[in-house]
Parts: structure tokens; C-alpha cells; sequence
């Protein structure tokens, strides 16, 4: 791996961390904005013992796992004590940036379907499973420390799952709140316990993953575009309560001004994603190589 490549992975790192610490925003969405997200699962479904045991250091990747890992970090960081400020402060703003980030993005795994019948319906029934998902209400878990490793570990399933946030997840449980407030406060036992968790839910479900991308690319890149779309009923701006992607959608309300200032963070988050596949175009594949 080159070392002038390193700032961009720990940026690339950075950017899932901000959109992991957001409900209704998946980090592997930004992973595969960013066109990392085929190495990122590749990398964890070779992180085993026999191939530390093989000394296979390529497919090990371990150089990118390492940047992307300290990025994600900080990004959690980040996102835990500033970008949560402007979710409390601009919560339409916020959506609406968010909702042109994750439009923009269904493009990329869109052009890799051959879009036959069977592509359609694996994206309907993941875009109904995205939608059930959002509009889940949250539940009773157990109030104890054993149970933040189960949580960890469920959230970070959707950290390489486009379309499911983790976030989101941890809201579902009512543990949102209390983990991020952990990160912010850089409270190292309740990190660590989330932080355990979630390293066994990523090393187990990246290699079903990689090979679904492996094997069934068509299907696999169907079901992600599903999963985009319906999670996107989470991120409408307007809605009939006052927090981040709080209560039931409603029509646009608000005024001239208003709908102005909400459709232009939509035009921005979608440029944002078109400057960034353009951006790299250029490297993508030989980031992808992992070289």
C-alpha cells in the first residue's frame, strides 16, 4: 500500500465513523460512496487464523485495515461530540443533506445488476425489509453489561451493510443514547465492551458477505440498492416531530424559504457523492487491488 494513500484511507475511515455515529445512516453506505467497500469486506473475511498462519499479508490487508480503523475512530469521536450538535440544531438540514448523500449513492452498486426478475425482487423484498426496519419501534432489551456485546454486535453487522444503520439499531435498543455518550466521554469500559461485540459481528458477517459478492455479485448489488432505497423513508426532512428523523413523514411544510434551504442540502449531498466518485475514479480499481 502506498503511503500517500494512507491520509485518504484514514479519511475514507473518517467519513464511515461520522455516519456510523448518525441514526438512519449506515457506514457501509459511505464505504461503498466511497469506493471502498469491496475491499473493506474482502479484508475482514480474510482476517482469520489460518491465513495469519499462511503469513498471506495481501489478503490480510492489514496496513488498510489499521488507517481505516484509526479513521473510524476518530470519525465516531467526531461524530459524537459536533455532529450530533447539528442533528439537534438543524435536523431538517441535516436529513435532507443526508437524503441526497444516500440518493446520490444508489447509482454505484445500481450499475453492477444485470436487472433480470429475480434482481427485482431481491431489491423490492430488501427495500421493504429497510423500510420495516425504520419504522420499527423501539424495544425493552436488558438493562446489564453482558447484553452491550450482543449490541455491538448487531450494530455493526449494518456497518458493512448498506442501507441498515447501526446507529439506528442501537436506537431500536434504546442504547443509543448511552454509547455515544460513552465515545464522547471516552468511557473505555462501555467502549470496549460495544467494542468487542462489535469486532466478532464484523469478522463473522463480512465473510458470508464476501461471499455474496464473490459468488453473486448481481444478486448482492440488488439487494444493497434495496436496502438504499428503503431506508430512505427515514431521512425525509419534513416530519410531524421536532428531533432527527423523529415521528411520522409529513408534506413539505414550512414556507418558501424553508423548502428552498431543504432542497438545496439535497442538491448538495448529491453533488457531494458525485464529486466523490469522481474523485476516485481514477484509484478506485487500484485501491481495490490493495496495493
Amino acid at each position: 500500500m502506498s503511503e500517500a494513500r494512507a491520509p485518504g484511507i484514514v479519511l475514507r475511515g473518517g467519513a464511515m465513523g461520522l455516519a456510523d455515529a448518525v441514526p438512519g445512516v449506515s457506514g457501509g453506505t459511505m464505504a461503498l460512496l466511497l469506493g471502498i467497500h469491496p475491499r473493506l469486506v474482502r479484508a475482514l473475511a480474510h482476517l482469520r487464523l489460518d491465513t495469519l498462519q499462511r503469513g498471506d499479508w495481501r489478503a490480510l490487508d492489514l496496513g488498510f485495515l489499521l488507517l481505516l480503523g484509526v479513521g473510524l475512530a476518530l470519525g465516531l469521536f467526531v461524530g459524537a461530540r459536533v455532529l450530533v450538535v447539528a442533528l439537534v440544531e438543524a435536523p431538517r438540514l441535516m436529513a435532507a443533506l443526508l437524503l441526497g448523500l444516500v440518493v446520490g449513492g444508489v447509482r454505484a452498486p445500481a450499475r453492477r445488476v444485470s436487472w433480470d426478475m429475480g434482481a427485482w425482487a431481491l431489491a423490492l423484498s430488501a427495500g421493504a425489509l429497510a423500510f420495516l426496519v425504520t419504522v420499527v419501534r423501539p424495544v425493552a432489551v436488558p438493562d446489564a453489561a453482558w447484553f452491550l456485546p450482543v449490541a455491538g454486535a448487531v450494530a455493526a453487522v449494518a456497518m458493512i451493510l448498506p442501507g441498515i444503520s447501526g446507529s439506528y439499531l442501537l436506537l431500536l435498543m434504546g442504547l443509543y443514547e448511552p454509547v455515544l455518550a460513552a465515545v464522547a466521554e471516552l468511557d473505555l469500559g462501555v467502549v470496549a465492551l460495544v467494542g468487542a461485540g462489535a469486532a466478532v459481528g464484523l469478522l463473522s458477517f463480512s465473510r458470508a458477505l464476501h461471499h455474496l459478492l464473490e459468488y453473486y455479485t448481481s444478486g448482492t448489488h440488488a439487494a444493497m440498492v434495496g436496502l438504499l432505497v428503503g431506508s430512505l423513508g427515514r431521512l425525509w426532512p419534513w416530519r410531524d416531530a421536532p428531533g432527527f428523523a423523529e415521528g411520522a413523514p409529513t408534506l413539505p411544510s414550512g414556507g418558501a424559504a424553508s423548502l428552498t434551504s431543504v432542497l438545496l442540502a439535497i442538491a448538495a449531498g448529491w453533488l457531494l457523492v458525485r464529486a466523490l466518485e469522481a474523485a476516485a475514479s481514477g484509484t478506485r480499481s487500484e485501491t481495490e487491488k490493495g496495493t
